[in-house]
């Protein structure tokens, strides 16, 4: 009985420490559908972001999200996203973000997750969700002092009558348009695992 506690308590491959960002905020992101993926970038999703120093010299960090979503109820082509592809943003202390996913190729694009719905049929008047669930182990160079922020990005693509047009992803809201809206909350998770 009792509780052992230690200022850093290391033992390979077992979590030492662990990060969480939850947040029910609702924001609105315009993504650029495009068909060719070479040409894609992600937005990020500032609201999804957490940051974590590490503990140990020798770690991978396990990424989770959780990202819940939806599109715009409006029935228009330009403003429903066809497939939400997902990817993680790392930024090393005052940094640049890095995107980790690969890079994209003529015909494929290279993310780190899939949304839970994919439409492969006319959208209609009726929102849907749009959510990314996932995880990502992350191999990083880096120092002991360092930061580490992890965000998530997001990207779509469209058919090619509607390549231009922008789409509309609404984190954690679906909106219906006639009788009730949802709301839910998204989480982004970071665990250290020494090595």
């Amino acid at each position: 009985t009792g509780q052992l506690t230690a200022q850093k308590y290391v033992v390979p491959n077992h979590p030492c420490q662990v990060k969480i960002t939850q947040t029910s905020a609702t924001a609105s992101y315009n993504l650029r559908g495009n068909v060719s993926a070479t040409s894609i970038n992600f937005t990020r999703v500032t609201q999804l972001a957490v940051s974590i120093s590490p503990a140990s010299t020798n770690s991978k960090f396990l990424v989770e999200v959780s990202m819940m979503g939806g599109d715009n109820a409006i029935p228009s082509n330009a403003d429903r996203p066809e497939c939400l592809i997902g990817t993680l943003f790392r930024k090393k202390n005052s940094g640049s973000h890095v995107d980790l996913s690969p890079a994209n190729q003529s015909g494929l694009v290279r993310g780190l997750f899939f949304n839970t719905l994919t439409r492969f049929t006319t959208r209609g008047s009726v929102s849907a969700a749009n959510n990314i669930i996932g995880q990502y182990l992350d191999t990083p160079t880096y120092s002991l002092g360092d930061t580490l922020t992890y965000s998530m990005g997001i990207a779509t693509i469209v058919d090619t009558a509607n390549e231009d047009d922008g789409c509309d992803f609404r984190l954690n809201r679906q909106e219906e348009n006639i009788y009730h809206n949802a709301q839910a909350s998204s989480l982004i998770k970071v665990t250290e695992i020494p090595q």
